[in-house]
């Protein structure tokens, strides 16, 4: 998936800014255990993007949380002009509503910290550049999957993440 926002400044103050993004997922079916009967599967995603023309500090990717690296909150792995995120999960059945996954995310700012207005990654001392990895419980729901996520990074904390649907 490819995709590009883009504004076109109207009147004083307005900004110039093109925000540039591709992700790219695919699973492989697998069969490492047999103690539940259901689908396992490894899935892999990749995604990145960069902003173009003038930034804005709330324009800026914000990395680490519950859809980017689990195991960081919300935005406190970088803020970046650019980004770069990967995630491997092992997804498997437990019961008939119930499945488990194992995931490591990778991701990092591409040394784009300081080129955002203000430096608010430099400010908040952000990694840059960081691993989550854990493992996660999702319960089949009318809704689409409920997903828990507990993650560790490689700064020694931990969180647990909620959130509806799966990841990518």
């Amino acid at each position: 998936r490819l995709g590009m926002e883009q504004s076109i400044p109207i009147g004083s103050g307005s900004i110039l800014m093109n925000r540039l993004r591709g992700s790219y997922s695919f699973y492989i079916p697998v069969e490492f255990t047999n103690f539940t009967e259901g689908p396992q599967a490894l899935a892999f995603n990749i995604q990145g993007g960069t902003i173009l023309g003038d930034l804005p500090p709330y324009e800026a990717f914000i990395i680490g949380g519950s859809n980017s690296v689990r195991g960081f909150a919300e935005g406190d792995l970088a803020s970046g002009r650019s980004y770069l995120q990967a995630t491997a999960e092992y997804r498997f059945p437990i019961f008939s509503v119930i499945g488990g996954a194992l995931f490591v995310d990778a991701g990092t700012d591409l040394g784009s910290a300081g080129s955002v207005p203000g430096e608010p990654g430099e400010q908040r001392d952000l990694p840059g550049t960081g691993l989550g990895y854990g493992l996660g419980v999702r319960v089949q729901s009318p809704l689409g999957p409920i997903r828990v996520d507990f993650g560790l990074n490689t700064e020694g904390d931990s969180r647990l993440h909620f959130g509806i649907g799966e990841k990518f």
